[in-house]
């Protein structure tokens, strides 16, 4: 998605170093176009979104000058720099600001900026222009590809943003870096577990309960902050076979011609293949958008997904007479720079009468790892003890009115929610709680759990207020009305793997299942049990043996010294006369080295293990038991 307000179109300068490959982009380029409308009067002057900075302040930008303006909405941008790439390959972009120390103004400290690395790509964030100034500021890591045009805009584009103070338009420098993202040092290893340092805490105001607190990262002052990596795969860029565009009269929205669809014919196989080029390594919430096509919608639609390195494969379906016009949640999965992935959608198994939509799929990067329980969206449950025959013809209505007063309560993104269900039994919705960088990225980040926290202490304090939506619906008397929250956990992914198995890097609660049989199940844990009992009896009897030897020494020597027996080497006896095991102990070192697929509690992220039930088996806690018997701890160290 291009801006369609372009008020800057900067100089891109190739410039080939020795050992890089480097592209300058400065706003004194040939092709500025300075808007003339005023926005706002500081220190007297008055300021317009376009000012070049004279004098010695001036001179503190990058090249000797730089340009001012105050913050614009909507798709407007301060300054867009348009360049293409002179080879494809990974690319650090840098931004340079001056130090305006000898300036008598100072810069915003949220200055918006979207990076398009590609047609589908696009990258936002906020930069710290108060700080580190007069530098190179590294922002991102990102592919770029020759003869694809790419762009760099200082705006919060179609994002929602509070900002205030000054933006500077300087410079912005692309280094190449390697022929793709793909980062070796900091992959994830698939079949062990992550282990690292404790976080740093951070803290969620709330009301009326003080302060919540928040692992989250802790950025460092001046620090760029770019949490959103997203790419919007359009069917007109997918690769369409057997489908059309020509309007059916059973869906009026086909008229437009604007995506593609299968015409209601089941004899053959239609589908729309959108593909992925994932431009960093990590973890992506896959979505699909699908318009209102009514009666005829298919409530089946297959999903085909190849994902990560192998490729790994998973099919499943998407109900498309739902959620028409939002983005439909398919599932979060692990994907590798350098490595394309794909979601293929077709009416492969829809039913004769129904309509196949192929439209968009959009991938959103929700942290390095799916292994990360933040990294899911989740799911929550809010049921008003009013009768549903008063909302069961406005459902839409309420259901927006509902979400909206909720975020505003909870002071969450509302954007972070969507509402997947409105149904009776009372009146019970369903919302998706996503991580709130997938649609509000310049606003503080929240995770799932974080929201959830928010929105229950929300509706633990605002029950009556919540209770007074049904006023506008018909309900005269809702003082018996009582408002409950339940969190129903991970939202689960609609396809599954190949043959049934369990889908890697799906969810963390899936991952704790068992992937085996009941049979196989009972194999792999006595495997682990007879493991853990022959290393024990390996053990003893290396220690008799090395008690036996020391024994004899003794013996010997003792003909000519006198021996001092030390008190631990009595001891041992001692056992094992009793029939205990002499096995060396070694004192358990607090230490992520010692942890197997459950790290410890020094940790950066809630990992899988978080999220597990104690009461079902699960592939931590069987590497746990086998971890605490292999180093002789006592029963209650693994219970």
């Amino acid at each position: 998605m291009m801006f369609l307000h372009r008020l800057v179109l900067a100089s891109a300068l190739v410039a080939p170093l020795a050992s890089s490959l480097e592209l300058l982009l400065d706003d004194a380029g040939q092709y500025v176009q300075p808007s003339t409308t005023e926005v706002a009067t500081v220190g007297g002057n008055t300021i317009s979104p376009w000012t070049k900075i004279e004098g010695e302040c001036g001179k503190a930008g990058f090249g000797g000058g730089f340009h001012v303006g105050f913050m614009l909405y909507g798709y407007q941008s301060l300054a867009s720099y348009h360049f293409t790439v002179p080879k494809n390959g990974c690319y650090w972009v840098e931004e340079f600001h001056p130090d305006t120390s000898k300036c008598d103004f100072s810069l915003s400290s949220t200055v918006p900026v979207g990076i398009h690395s590609s047609k589908s790509t696009q990258t936002t964030g906020t930069i710290d222009q108060s700080q580190r100034g007069g530098q190179w500021n590294r922002l991102v890591k990102l592919p770029f590809y020759e003869n694809h045009p790419a762009s760099i805009n200082i705006s919060a584009g179609s994002f929602k943003l509070k900002a205030a103070g000054l933006w500077a338009a300087d410079a912005f420098r692309l280094t190449w870096h390697a022929e793709n993202c793909h980062d070796e040092e900091v992959e994830l290893d698939e079949t062990a577990a992550l282990t690292s340092k404790a976080p740093k805490t951070g803290t969620v105001k709330t009301k009326g309960q003080g302060k919540m607190k928040a692992k989250t990262k802790v950025k460092r002052k001046g620090e760029a902050n770019m949490p959103l990596i997203q790419a919007l795969v359009d069917d007109a860029d997918s690769k369409v076979r057997g489908a059309t565009v020509e309007p059916v009269w059973q869906c009026p929205a086909t008229t437009s011609g604007t995506f593609h669809h299968d015409g209601l014919q089941k004899d053959r196989i239609s589908e729309a293949t959108f593909h992925f080029d994932p431009p960093q390594d990590g973890c992506y919430v896959i979505e699909e958008r699908h318009p209102e096509c009514h009666m005829v919608a298919s409530a089946n639609t297959k999903v085909h997904v190849n994902y990560g390195k192998a490729p790994l494969q998973a099919v499943g379906t998407v109900d498309q007479t739902a959620n028409a016009g939002q983005w439909t949640f398919i599932a979060s999965l692990q994907f590798y720079a350098g490595y394309p992935g794909k979601v293929t959608l077709s009416n492969e198994g829809t039913k004769p009468g129904t309509l196949a939509v192929f439209d968009q799929v959009r991938f959103t990067r929700t942290g390095k790892s799916c292994f990360k329980a933040d990294a899911h969206p989740r799911r929550v449950e809010i049921r008003m003890t009013i009768d549903f025959k008063h909302v069961a013809n406005r459902l839409s209505e309420f259901g927006s009115a509902l979400k909206t007063k909720l975020a505003a309560l909870a002071s969450v993104p509302e954007n972070s929610l969507r509402l997947t269900g409105l149904r009776e039994g009372s009146i019970i919705a369903e919302l998706l709680v996503l991580p709130s960088v997938v649609d509000e990225p310049l606003t503080a980040g929240f995770s799932p759990k974080q929201t959830i926290e928010l929105l229950r202490i929300a509706v633990a304090e605002n029950q009556a207020e919540l209770c007074t939506l049904t006023e506008d619906f018909g309900v005269l008397y809702w003082q018996g009305c009582n408002v409950e929250f339940k969190d129903l956990g991970f939202a689960m992914p609609t396809i599954e793997a190949l043959s049934g198995k369990t889908l890697m890097h799906g969810t963390p609660e899936q991952l704790a299942e068992p992937q085996e049989t009941d049979t196989q199940a009972w194999q792999v844990s006595d495997i682990i049990i007879i493991f853990g009992s022959v290393a024990a009896a390996v053990g003893l009897f290396s220690a008799v043996l090395t008690l036996c030897a020391r024994a004899s020494s003794t013996k010997s020597k003792s003909m000519v010294q006198t021996v001092e027996v030390s008190p631990t080497y009595e001891t041992k006896l001692a056992a094992m006369e009793e029939g205990k095991s002499v096995v060396d102990e070694k004192p358990m070192q607090d230490d992520d080295n010692n942890s197997t697929l459950c790290p410890s509690d020094n940790r950066s992220e809630p990992s899988l293990c978080d999220e597990m039930s104690a009461s079902s088996p699960s592939i931590c806690s069987a590497a746990s038991r086998q971890g605490c018997e292999s180093k002789s701890s006592p029963a209650a160290a693994c219970a």
